[in-house]
């Protein structure tokens, strides 16, 4: 597959793709952040750039309001504010508050799903006595609006690159973006961090850095979540990996909450297996037309969220590595050793629904895998 070098420049160099129709519909530019070490498991945050997508106000007109939820239906489609009951059971309101000389910023809402920790801030203007304009919700839409009040307070009102959960660092991966608020000089910001690595265990405490490092040794806006109880969410039982004969399908997290639903799964490709191969094969499972998981019979068909990525591991399966072509601006994957597998990974995110098969079927359009839905012990 020929690869431009704009192509190149949405991704980080972790070797993963986000998904083609994603990329189509997003309008904001990309937000580029500095590669972490990559662990020997491979992590997502590691693995796929932060799209920050900025919006308008003018966007709730197909929304009912401000909440999370809503939020995340503002920069695509209304149809991604698409959650199950149990969703609001997750959700929790007003967690924290910090007041600094010249902004108040509060955390209205926060969720764990059992994949994200998803988070909304607000950040007001104290001696606002307005809601923002039309010509600051332009500026906001295109990046070009300065929040003075936050700035001389040191608050980062837009986006918060990272947080600390149970003293762990957390990357943000995935939508988020920023919106003029319904108060006196308000934003309101929203965004979602990769907790793939860690088990919160009973108890999620939650640091953000609002103004950096001193805002986590003062602990300025931090809050604990309780999560003894996720209704909603489970995982759903391991399935045995499947050979296809060139290649294997190994499915690695399948995972169902209110919110979204998460499938990933490897692509383990025999030794001999040329490149142009499996990037047809990886393709086809990623960015296919004829990809799709439902049930057998075609009734059920899961919808592609916001978020979805592939790509090929950078830790000790690594074997494949990025050729510019001579003379041009694009270029291609090679792989390093012909006797060695190469591994691929996709990540799929899905809406929710109220019913799910008794049995999923994921399928390429020519290969399929056959997954129980039963819940994991």
């Amino acid at each position: 597959m020929k690869k431009d070098f704009k192509a190149l420049t949405d991704v980080r160099l972790s070797g993963l793709k986000v998904d083609a129709n994603l990329k189509q519909r997003i309008l904001s530019d990309i937000k580029h952040r500095e590669e972490p070490q990559v662990k020997k498991k491979l992590s997502l945050s590691a693995a796929i750039a932060l799209a920050i997508i900025l919006v308008t106000a003018a966007a709730f007109a197909l929304t009912e309001g401000f909440g999370l939820f809503d939020l995340m239906a503002t920069y695509m489609t209304p149809e991604y504010a698409t959650v199950q009951p149990e969703a609001h059971d997750l959700l929790k309101k007003d967690l924290a508050t910090a007041e600094f000389d010249h902004v108040t910023v509060t955390v209205k809402e926060a969720v764990y799903d059992g994949r994200y920790l998803r988070i909304v801030h607000s950040t007001k203007d104290k001696a606002a006595t307005a809601p923002f304009d039309e010509k600051t919700v332009g500026e906001l839409s295109n990046g070009n609006f300065v929040f003075e009040a936050a700035e001389k307070d040191g608050v980062w009102w837009s986006s918060v690159d990272s947080v600390e959960a149970n003293g762990q660092h957390l990357n943000p991966l995935g939508s988020a973006g920023v919106v003029a608020g319904p108060g006196n000089g308000e934003t309101i910001a929203w965004i979602q961090y990769d907790m793939s690595e860690i088990d919160p265990g009973d108890s999620l405490e939650v640091n953000i850095p609002i103004r950096g490092r001193q805002s986590l040794e003062k602990k300025e806006l931090a809050f604990t979540l309780d999560m003894t109880e996720l209704p909603g969410v489970y995982h759903v039982r391991e399935v045995p990996e499947k050979d296809f004969g060139d290649y294997s399908l190994k499915i690695t997290n399948f995972q169902i909450s209110p919110i979204r639903v998460y499938l990933d799964f490897d692509l383990t490709f025999k030794p001999g297996v040329p490149m142009e191969k499996v990037e047809e094969i990886m393709g086809s499972w990623a960015l296919g037309e004829k990809m799709t998981l439902g049930d057998a019979k075609g009734e059920i068909v899961l919808k592609p969220a916001d978020f979805g990525g592939w790509g090929y591991y950078q830790d000790e399966r690594l074997n494949t590595e990025f050729k510019m072509e001579e003379g041009a601006d694009y270029g291609h994957d090679v792989i390093i050793d012909a006797a060695r597998p190469v591994v691929g990974l996709v990540l799929g995110e899905y809406l929710t629904q109220e019913k799910y098969p008794d049995t999923f079927v994921l399928t390429n359009g020519t290969d399929v895998i056959e997954i129980p839905n039963l819940k994991a012990e």
